[in-house]
Protein backbone atom coordinates (compact mmCIF):
# COMPACT_ATOMS: atom_id res chain seq x y z
CA UNK A 1 0.00 0.00 0.00
CA UNK A 2 1.11 3.39 -0.79
CA UNK A 3 1.38 6.42 1.25
CA UNK A 4 -0.82 9.22 0.36
CA UNK A 5 0.44 12.06 -1.19
CA UNK A 6 -0.87 15.29 -3.43
CA UNK A 7 -1.49 12.90 -6.38
CA UNK A 8 -3.29 10.76 -4.39
CA UNK A 9 -5.70 13.05 -2.68
CA UNK A 10 -6.17 14.68 -6.08
CA UNK A 11 -7.51 10.93 -7.63
CA UNK A 12 -9.01 10.10 -4.01
CA UNK A 13 -11.44 14.01 -4.81
CA UNK A 14 -11.92 12.92 -8.13
CA UNK A 15 -13.17 9.42 -7.23
CA UNK A 16 -15.43 10.63 -4.55
CA UNK A 17 -17.44 13.23 -6.36
CA UNK A 18 -17.89 10.88 -9.59
CA UNK A 19 -19.50 8.42 -6.32
CA UNK A 20 -21.46 11.45 -5.05
CA UNK A 21 -22.83 11.86 -8.82
CA UNK A 22 -23.96 8.59 -9.20
CA UNK A 23 -25.91 9.37 -5.66
CA UNK A 24 -27.20 12.82 -6.21
CA UNK A 25 -27.71 14.53 -8.94
CA UNK A 26 -25.11 18.05 -9.43
CA UNK A 27 -28.68 20.11 -10.01
CA UNK A 28 -29.85 19.51 -6.34
CA UNK A 29 -26.30 20.57 -5.01
CA UNK A 30 -26.41 23.34 -2.83
CA UNK A 31 -21.97 24.26 -3.77
CA UNK A 32 -20.23 22.43 -6.10
CA UNK A 33 -17.10 21.33 -4.84
CA UNK A 34 -14.12 22.48 -7.24
CA UNK A 35 -10.50 21.77 -5.94
CA UNK A 36 -8.90 20.15 -2.82
CA UNK A 37 -6.08 21.39 -1.73
CA UNK A 38 -3.64 20.51 1.33
CA UNK A 39 -3.57 23.18 3.89
CA UNK A 40 -0.89 23.85 6.83
CA UNK A 41 -3.49 25.75 8.43
CA UNK A 42 -5.90 22.92 9.88
CA UNK A 43 -4.77 21.61 12.56
CA UNK A 44 -7.73 20.42 14.50
CA UNK A 45 -10.13 19.06 11.67
CA UNK A 46 -9.43 17.11 9.07
CA UNK A 47 -10.71 18.98 6.45
CA UNK A 48 -13.15 21.94 5.37
CA UNK A 49 -15.03 23.10 2.69
CA UNK A 50 -15.58 27.12 1.98
CA UNK A 51 -18.58 28.46 0.23
CA UNK A 52 -16.39 28.34 -3.07
CA UNK A 53 -16.42 24.64 -3.42
CA UNK A 54 -13.10 24.55 -2.28
CA UNK A 55 -11.69 21.53 -0.26
CA UNK A 56 -8.82 21.88 2.26
CA UNK A 57 -7.49 19.04 4.00
CA UNK A 58 -5.11 18.52 6.54
CA UNK A 59 -1.35 18.09 6.18
CA UNK A 60 -1.58 14.82 8.90
CA UNK A 61 -2.73 12.97 5.82
CA UNK A 62 0.37 13.40 3.77
CA UNK A 63 3.11 10.17 4.12
CA UNK A 64 0.15 7.82 5.71
CA UNK A 65 -1.79 4.75 4.65
CA UNK A 66 -4.90 6.09 5.68
CA UNK A 67 -6.93 5.97 2.30
CA UNK A 68 -10.27 5.20 3.82
CA UNK A 69 -10.17 7.90 6.19
CA UNK A 70 -9.22 10.27 3.43
CA UNK A 71 -11.98 8.99 1.47
CA UNK A 72 -14.52 9.16 4.17
CA UNK A 73 -13.32 12.90 4.93
CA UNK A 74 -13.63 14.21 1.31
CA UNK A 75 -17.16 12.34 1.21
CA UNK A 76 -17.77 14.09 4.60
CA UNK A 77 -16.57 17.92 2.53
CA UNK A 78 -18.91 16.76 -0.28
CA UNK A 79 -21.76 15.95 1.59
CA UNK A 80 -21.54 19.44 3.35
CA UNK A 81 -21.52 20.94 -0.40
CA UNK A 82 -24.97 18.58 -1.47
CA UNK A 83 -27.05 19.89 1.63
CA UNK A 84 -25.45 23.21 1.75
CA UNK A 85 -22.97 25.25 4.26
CA UNK A 86 -25.60 26.39 6.45
CA UNK A 87 -27.41 22.91 7.87
CA UNK A 88 -23.60 22.27 9.83
CA UNK A 89 -24.28 18.22 10.87
CA UNK A 90 -28.24 18.16 11.31
CA UNK A 91 -30.03 15.30 10.43
CA UNK A 92 -30.53 15.89 6.71
CA UNK A 93 -26.83 16.16 6.22
CA UNK A 94 -26.10 13.06 8.05
CA UNK A 95 -28.64 11.32 6.12
CA UNK A 96 -26.83 11.93 2.55
CA UNK A 97 -23.19 11.44 4.30
CA UNK A 98 -24.26 7.98 5.52
CA UNK A 99 -25.85 7.21 2.15
CA UNK A 100 -22.15 8.55 0.12
CA UNK A 101 -20.07 6.86 2.89
CA UNK A 102 -21.76 3.85 4.02
CA UNK A 103 -19.61 1.43 1.87
CA UNK A 104 -16.17 2.67 3.78
CA UNK A 105 -14.73 1.19 7.03
CA UNK A 106 -12.23 2.85 8.73
CA UNK A 107 -9.96 1.52 10.76
CA UNK A 108 -8.76 3.10 14.01
CA UNK A 109 -5.25 2.80 13.36
CA UNK A 110 -5.88 4.53 10.30
CA UNK A 111 -7.28 7.49 12.21
CA UNK A 112 -4.28 7.28 15.18
CA UNK A 113 -2.22 7.24 12.06
CA UNK A 114 -3.29 10.78 11.50
CA UNK A 115 -2.96 12.10 14.83
CA UNK A 116 0.49 11.19 15.56
CA UNK A 117 1.23 12.56 12.04
CA UNK A 118 -0.67 16.19 12.86
CA UNK A 119 2.82 17.45 15.24
CA UNK A 120 0.30 17.63 18.24
CA UNK A 121 3.21 18.29 21.47
CA UNK A 122 0.33 17.68 23.65
CA UNK A 123 -2.36 15.07 24.70
CA UNK A 124 -4.98 15.90 26.55
CA UNK A 125 -5.99 13.12 29.57
CA UNK A 126 -9.17 13.19 31.58
CA UNK A 127 -8.81 11.01 35.03
CA UNK A 128 -12.00 9.93 36.64
CA UNK A 129 -12.22 7.67 39.70
CA UNK A 130 -11.75 4.43 38.38
CA UNK A 131 -9.76 5.19 34.21
CA UNK A 132 -7.40 7.56 31.92
CA UNK A 133 -9.40 9.15 29.09
CA UNK A 134 -7.74 9.96 26.21
CA UNK A 135 -8.91 13.24 24.82
CA UNK A 136 -6.85 13.61 22.07
CA UNK A 137 -4.23 16.32 20.88
CA UNK A 138 -3.56 19.75 21.50
CA UNK A 139 -1.76 22.47 20.05
CA UNK A 140 -1.71 24.39 23.78
CA UNK A 141 -2.98 23.98 27.23
CA UNK A 142 -6.75 25.48 27.89
CA UNK A 143 -7.44 27.45 31.44
CA UNK A 144 -10.23 25.36 31.45
CA UNK A 145 -8.62 22.29 31.97
CA UNK A 146 -5.56 23.69 33.54
CA UNK A 147 -7.36 25.43 36.20
CA UNK A 148 -10.82 22.80 36.52
CA UNK A 149 -11.66 22.59 40.04
CA UNK A 150 -14.62 20.12 40.38
CA UNK A 151 -16.90 20.75 43.18
CA UNK A 152 -20.25 18.16 44.00
CA UNK A 153 -22.20 20.10 42.23
CA UNK A 154 -20.16 21.61 39.54
CA UNK A 155 -17.74 19.28 37.30
CA UNK A 156 -17.24 18.38 33.74
CA UNK A 157 -18.17 14.32 32.57
CA UNK A 158 -16.75 12.05 30.04
CA UNK A 159 -19.06 8.94 29.16
CA UNK A 160 -21.43 10.30 32.03
CA UNK A 161 -18.47 10.15 34.09
CA UNK A 162 -17.36 12.39 36.56
CA UNK A 163 -14.03 13.79 35.94
CA UNK A 164 -11.57 14.72 39.01
CA UNK A 165 -8.71 16.12 37.19
CA UNK A 166 -7.25 17.02 33.37
CA UNK A 167 -3.81 16.12 32.52
CA UNK A 168 -1.99 17.56 29.74
CA UNK A 169 1.33 14.78 28.72
CA UNK A 170 3.75 15.07 25.41
CA UNK A 171 1.37 13.51 22.90
CA UNK A 172 4.49 11.08 22.28
CA UNK A 173 4.11 9.79 25.89
CA UNK A 174 2.75 6.39 26.60
CA UNK A 175 -0.12 7.96 28.03
CA UNK A 176 -1.64 4.78 29.49
CA UNK A 177 1.15 4.07 31.78
CA UNK A 178 1.08 7.52 32.98
CA UNK A 179 0.52 7.72 36.83
CA UNK A 180 -2.91 8.98 37.59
Amino acid sequence: MSSIDHTLIHATFNECIAHAKRCYPCATWRVIPRSIVVSTSIKSKYATVNADGEVRVNRAFIGTQSIDKLKETVLHEIAHCIVGLENGHNRYFREVFSALASHINVRDDEVEDIKSNNGYPLRLVAYTKDEALDLGGAFRRAKKYMEYAPTDSRFLSVRGVKVERFAYLPYSENWKTHKK
